[in-house]
Protein backbone atom coordinates (compact mmCIF):
# COMPACT_ATOMS: atom_id res chain seq x y z
CA UNK A 1 0.00 0.00 0.00
CA UNK A 2 3.26 2.13 1.01
CA UNK A 3 4.56 1.22 -1.83
CA UNK A 4 1.44 2.07 -4.59
CA UNK A 5 1.06 5.39 -2.25
CA UNK A 6 5.02 6.29 -2.79
CA UNK A 7 4.40 5.91 -6.81
CA UNK A 8 1.29 7.82 -7.00
CA UNK A 9 2.51 10.63 -5.22
CA UNK A 10 5.84 10.42 -7.54
CA UNK A 11 3.87 10.69 -10.59
CA UNK A 12 1.41 13.20 -9.17
CA UNK A 13 4.74 15.49 -8.68
CA UNK A 14 5.98 14.89 -12.31
CA UNK A 15 2.43 15.68 -13.40
CA UNK A 16 2.81 19.13 -11.50
CA UNK A 17 6.48 19.32 -12.73
CA UNK A 18 5.49 19.01 -16.42
CA UNK A 19 2.65 21.21 -15.74
CA UNK A 20 4.43 24.01 -14.29
CA UNK A 21 7.06 23.92 -17.30
CA UNK A 22 4.28 24.19 -19.82
CA UNK A 23 3.25 27.22 -17.88
CA UNK A 24 6.65 29.03 -17.47
CA UNK A 25 6.94 28.36 -21.14
CA UNK A 26 3.41 30.29 -22.31
CA UNK A 27 4.59 33.31 -19.85
CA UNK A 28 7.60 33.29 -22.03
CA UNK A 29 5.83 32.92 -25.14
CA UNK A 30 3.36 35.27 -24.39
CA UNK A 31 5.95 38.16 -23.13
CA UNK A 32 7.74 37.00 -26.17
CA UNK A 33 4.79 37.59 -28.43
CA UNK A 34 4.23 41.17 -26.70
CA UNK A 35 7.65 42.50 -27.49
CA UNK A 36 6.87 41.38 -30.83
CA UNK A 37 4.02 42.92 -31.20
CA UNK A 38 5.53 46.60 -29.56
CA UNK A 39 8.41 46.29 -32.48
CA UNK A 40 5.67 45.98 -35.09
CA UNK A 41 3.43 48.73 -33.47
CA UNK A 42 6.57 51.00 -33.33
CA UNK A 43 7.35 50.12 -37.08
CA UNK A 44 4.02 50.74 -37.65
CA UNK A 45 3.55 53.82 -36.17
CA UNK A 46 7.10 55.67 -38.01
CA UNK A 47 6.07 54.23 -41.33
CA UNK A 48 2.51 55.91 -41.27
CA UNK A 49 4.31 58.91 -40.17
CA UNK A 50 6.59 58.66 -43.24
CA UNK A 51 3.30 57.90 -45.48
CA UNK A 52 1.92 60.75 -44.75
CA UNK A 53 4.86 62.91 -45.73
CA UNK A 54 5.69 61.03 -49.04
CA UNK A 55 2.17 61.65 -50.13
CA UNK A 56 2.38 65.59 -49.61
CA UNK A 57 6.06 65.23 -51.25
CA UNK A 58 4.51 63.02 -54.20
CA UNK A 59 1.83 65.89 -54.74
CA UNK A 60 4.34 68.71 -54.86
CA UNK A 61 6.26 66.69 -57.60
CA UNK A 62 2.45 65.76 -59.73
CA UNK A 63 2.17 69.46 -59.40
CA UNK A 64 5.77 70.98 -60.51
CA UNK A 65 6.24 68.23 -62.83
CA UNK A 66 3.27 66.98 -64.72
CA UNK A 67 0.77 70.58 -63.80
CA UNK A 68 -1.71 68.59 -62.14
CA UNK A 69 -3.90 70.16 -59.55
CA UNK A 70 -2.50 70.69 -56.38
CA UNK A 71 -4.13 68.57 -53.67
CA UNK A 72 -2.64 68.33 -50.08
CA UNK A 73 -3.12 64.58 -48.36
CA UNK A 74 -5.39 64.97 -45.11
CA UNK A 75 -5.11 62.64 -42.23
CA UNK A 76 -8.39 60.98 -40.29
CA UNK A 77 -6.47 62.08 -37.17
CA UNK A 78 -5.03 64.86 -35.30
CA UNK A 79 -1.43 63.16 -35.77
CA UNK A 80 0.22 63.21 -39.49
CA UNK A 81 -0.36 59.71 -39.92
CA UNK A 82 -1.32 57.70 -42.65
CA UNK A 83 -2.86 54.11 -41.29
CA UNK A 84 -2.49 52.66 -45.15
CA UNK A 85 1.58 52.87 -45.53
CA UNK A 86 1.97 51.80 -41.59
CA UNK A 87 -0.12 48.68 -42.21
CA UNK A 88 0.87 47.85 -45.78
CA UNK A 89 4.69 47.52 -44.15
CA UNK A 90 3.56 45.45 -41.52
CA UNK A 91 1.68 42.78 -43.45
CA UNK A 92 4.71 42.37 -45.99
CA UNK A 93 7.05 42.33 -43.19
CA UNK A 94 4.93 39.21 -41.55
CA UNK A 95 3.94 37.53 -44.87
CA UNK A 96 6.77 38.68 -47.59
CA UNK A 97 10.06 38.81 -45.97
CA UNK A 98 9.45 35.20 -44.13
CA UNK A 99 8.87 33.73 -47.54
CA UNK A 100 12.40 35.58 -48.84
CA UNK A 101 14.24 33.66 -46.22
CA UNK A 102 12.60 30.39 -45.91
CA UNK A 103 12.05 29.93 -49.28
CA UNK A 104 14.20 31.56 -51.39
CA UNK A 105 11.41 33.64 -53.21
CA UNK A 106 12.73 36.00 -56.02
CA UNK A 107 12.48 39.26 -56.50
CA UNK A 108 9.57 39.27 -59.45
CA UNK A 109 7.78 36.80 -56.68
CA UNK A 110 8.20 38.73 -54.18
CA UNK A 111 6.98 41.73 -56.06
CA UNK A 112 4.04 39.94 -57.41
CA UNK A 113 3.01 38.89 -53.85
CA UNK A 114 3.60 42.46 -52.63
CA UNK A 115 1.26 44.14 -54.97
CA UNK A 116 -1.09 41.81 -53.82
CA UNK A 117 -0.61 42.28 -50.44
CA UNK A 118 -0.79 46.45 -50.94
CA UNK A 119 -3.78 46.23 -52.98
CA UNK A 120 -5.94 43.70 -50.18
CA UNK A 121 -4.49 46.40 -47.56
CA UNK A 122 -5.74 49.40 -49.29
CA UNK A 123 -9.26 47.96 -50.16
CA UNK A 124 -9.59 46.53 -46.64
CA UNK A 125 -8.40 50.25 -45.05
CA UNK A 126 -10.97 51.85 -47.82
CA UNK A 127 -13.93 49.81 -46.74
CA UNK A 128 -13.68 49.84 -43.25
CA UNK A 129 -13.58 53.65 -43.51
CA UNK A 130 -16.73 53.37 -45.69
CA UNK A 131 -18.22 51.09 -43.24
CA UNK A 132 -17.14 53.76 -40.00
CA UNK A 133 -17.44 56.42 -41.33
CA UNK A 134 -20.00 56.67 -44.54
CA UNK A 135 -17.53 56.97 -47.51
CA UNK A 136 -13.59 57.25 -47.83
CA UNK A 137 -12.75 61.41 -48.34
CA UNK A 138 -8.88 60.17 -48.75
CA UNK A 139 -8.80 58.70 -51.56
CA UNK A 140 -10.77 57.54 -55.07
CA UNK A 141 -9.75 55.63 -58.13
CA UNK A 142 -13.21 55.45 -59.43
CA UNK A 143 -11.18 57.96 -62.67
CA UNK A 144 -8.81 54.89 -63.27
CA UNK A 145 -8.57 51.72 -64.95
CA UNK A 146 -8.84 48.35 -63.65
CA UNK A 147 -10.00 49.91 -60.53
CA UNK A 148 -12.23 48.25 -57.94
CA UNK A 149 -15.00 50.17 -55.89
CA UNK A 150 -13.05 52.95 -56.73
CA UNK A 151 -11.00 51.95 -53.33
CA UNK A 152 -8.12 50.53 -55.37
CA UNK A 153 -6.51 50.70 -58.90
CA UNK A 154 -3.79 48.87 -60.66
CA UNK A 155 -1.83 51.62 -61.17
CA UNK A 156 -1.45 52.80 -57.37
CA UNK A 157 -1.11 48.62 -56.29
CA UNK A 158 1.79 48.49 -58.91
CA UNK A 159 3.65 51.28 -57.45
CA UNK A 160 2.73 49.97 -53.75
CA UNK A 161 4.32 46.49 -54.67
CA UNK A 162 7.37 48.41 -56.23
CA UNK A 163 8.04 50.65 -53.48
CA UNK A 164 7.71 47.89 -50.64
CA UNK A 165 9.57 45.34 -52.65
CA UNK A 166 12.43 47.61 -52.42
CA UNK A 167 11.79 48.22 -48.91
CA UNK A 168 12.02 45.03 -48.12
CA UNK A 169 15.55 44.37 -49.75
CA UNK A 170 17.33 47.08 -48.58
CA UNK A 171 15.74 49.56 -46.11
CA UNK A 172 13.85 46.34 -44.28
CA UNK A 173 17.20 45.01 -43.19
CA UNK A 174 18.59 47.85 -41.30
CA UNK A 175 15.72 48.94 -39.45
CA UNK A 176 15.86 45.20 -38.38
CA UNK A 177 19.14 45.78 -36.85
CA UNK A 178 18.39 49.29 -35.69
CA UNK A 179 15.43 47.37 -33.83
CA UNK A 180 17.37 44.57 -32.15
CA UNK A 181 19.83 46.77 -30.95
CA UNK A 182 17.87 48.94 -29.07
CA UNK A 183 17.19 47.83 -25.23
CA UNK A 184 13.84 46.49 -23.96
CA UNK A 185 13.00 49.50 -21.89
CA UNK A 186 13.68 51.95 -24.76
CA UNK A 187 11.63 49.88 -27.28
CA UNK A 188 8.76 49.51 -24.19
CA UNK A 189 9.13 53.54 -23.56
CA UNK A 190 8.32 54.29 -27.27
CA UNK A 191 5.88 51.70 -27.68
CA UNK A 192 3.69 53.54 -24.90
CA UNK A 193 4.55 56.73 -26.14
CA UNK A 194 3.54 56.08 -29.65
CA UNK A 195 0.45 53.86 -28.46
CA UNK A 196 -1.21 56.24 -25.64
CA UNK A 197 -0.76 59.30 -28.34
CA UNK A 198 -2.45 57.04 -31.00
CA UNK A 199 -5.32 56.19 -28.88
CA UNK A 200 -5.77 59.61 -27.54
CA UNK A 201 -5.83 60.95 -31.12
CA UNK A 202 -8.69 57.83 -32.36
CA UNK A 203 -10.78 59.07 -29.24
CA UNK A 204 -10.42 63.26 -30.00
CA UNK A 205 -11.46 62.17 -33.96
CA UNK A 206 -14.75 60.63 -32.61
CA UNK A 207 -15.39 64.74 -31.34
CA UNK A 208 -14.17 65.83 -34.83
Amino acid sequence: MDLIQGDFFKDFRIIILVMEMFSGLRVVSMKHSFAEFQKLFVVFWVFSFLGHYLEIIWALLNFIVFGSQLWIPTTPTILPLAPPYGLGIIAVIIFTYPLIKRHDFGPIEVFVLNVFICGVVEYLCASFLVQVVGYNQFWDYSNQPFNINGYICLTNSLIFGFCVTIFIYYIYPFCHKAMNKLKIAQINNLFWLFFIAYGIDLIFMNFR
